[in-house]
């Protein structure tokens, strides 16, 4: 299993193929090593037909997906392969002071097999140190995957011909993405990337380019997608139609003081607004409660923005919302408007892509390579 904190660029060549495998929807990217960053060379998603969901049949989940990885005329036949929870668990650990590599690997596995809700003995195990702080107890985060979390992975390798090289704790991977999608500026501040998943909607709070903080909720957008669906008495599928066309937006009567730069969006995106209400604020006092710690605990450092990635992200006026009610800078990223000290080059993708640049985040994250002692 790859997990790590300092990104170490190698030179030349193109990296494996990150797969990014959802339940209904499947990711992949591959790069090129270019100077300090990378170029992305090529993209694609697959969207499962309705009825097969890789958690719930992956053999002919694996089937499908390999036939589509196996068209995509990828360069190499080496790929990645995300963890998400429930088949991963990212434990926070304080570790003794003044021992050397070999006894903190040993102090981090017996402490992650303490806390891990994985059976003793059978699970992948990594960590790595937090940066220096003056108030966090914790001083290292530990990562264990289940032992049976490639079972379902697999068979997609076999059936596109690929080879596994490594295993990766999605969250890690949306750090990395993060980092290099900011370029150097997030060497020093406290930033974060929350991930707005079907299934479950993750944050991951950095300090520099480690990250500190994983908070995951057990509601997605499936989840909202269910609630506009019973509250407007429509199909599933129209309530996600409407979720995309229209995004978010509060009611005149509705709006405050700190609501000023939150657009109202029309009265369809009103309604969803007021349907969502409650699970939106859900999200935005986690957040608040993650920030405060971190920030309060890294006080010498600056407060960056938040990523918005995953399947909601590009929902209209989210975004707004967030910065508005959270008082930071909440962007979404995109492959047409990257700032220039950006360290991912999306020029050869940008123009064949449909899909927004959000939804590709984990796989890019899972492709971009670790270094040489990875």
């Amino acid at each position: 299993m790859g997990v790590g904190a300092a990104l170490k660029l190698r030179k030349g060549g193109v990296t494996p193929i990150g797969i990014d495998v959802g339940g209904d929807k499947v990711r992949a990217a591959q790069l090129r090593r270019s100077g300090d960053g990378y170029i992305v060379s090529r993209m694609g998603a697959l969207n499962l037909p309705e009825g097969l969901n890789a958690r719930d049949n992956p053999e002919a989940a694996a089937i499908r997906i390999g036939a589509w990885l196996a068209q995509m005329e990828f360069k190499k036949r080496e790929c990645v392969m995300g963890l998400s929870a429930p088949d991963v668990e990212l434990h926070a650990m304080e570790l003794p002071d003044s021992i050397n590599p070999a006894q903190a690997k040993q102090a981090a596995r017996w402490e992650v097999e303490r806390l891990m809700s994985f059976q003793d003995g059978t699970s992948t195990i990594d960590f790595w140190p937090i940066p220096e702080n003056r108030q966090m107890t914790s001083s290292a985060i530990g990562v264990a995957a289940s032992p049976d979390a490639f079972t379902s992975l697999r068979p997609i390798c076999d059936h596109a011909g690929f080879r596994c090289t490594r295993l990766d704790a999605t969250p890690c991977a949306l750090a990395r993405f993060g980092s290099l999608y900011r370029g150097p500026v997030s060497n020093s501040d406290v930033w974060g990337v929350l991930d707005l998943g079907a299934r479950q909607t993750r944050l991951i709070i950095c300090v520099a380019q480690v990250p500190i903080l994983v908070r995951s909720f057990n509601k997605g957008g499936h989840n909202w997608t269910q609630q506009l669906s019973e509250a407007l008495s429509i199909s599933p599928k129209a309530a996600e139609r409407h979720k995309k066309d229209h995004g978010i937006g509060a009611a005149k009567q509705q709006r405050r003081k700190s609501d000023a730069e939150f657009s109202s969006g029309g009265p369809v995106a009103e309604l969803i607004y007021n349907v969502l209400r409650e699970e939106l604020s859900g999200v935005i006092a986690e957040l608040e409660r993650s920030y405060k710690y971190v920030i309060r605990c890294f006080s010498d450092r600056p407060c960056g923005p938040l990523l918005l990635v995953g399947g909601a992200a590009s929902m209209n006026n989210l975004a707004e919302l967030l910065t508005s009610k959270l008082g930071i800078e909440v962007l979404v990223p995109d492959m047409h408007n990257t700032d220039n000290r950006s360290q991912i080059d999306f020029s050869l993708v940008r123009d064949h892509l449909h899909e927004p640049l959000p939804e590709f985040a984990a796989a890019i994250g899972l492709a971009i390579e670790l270094g040489a002692d990875a």
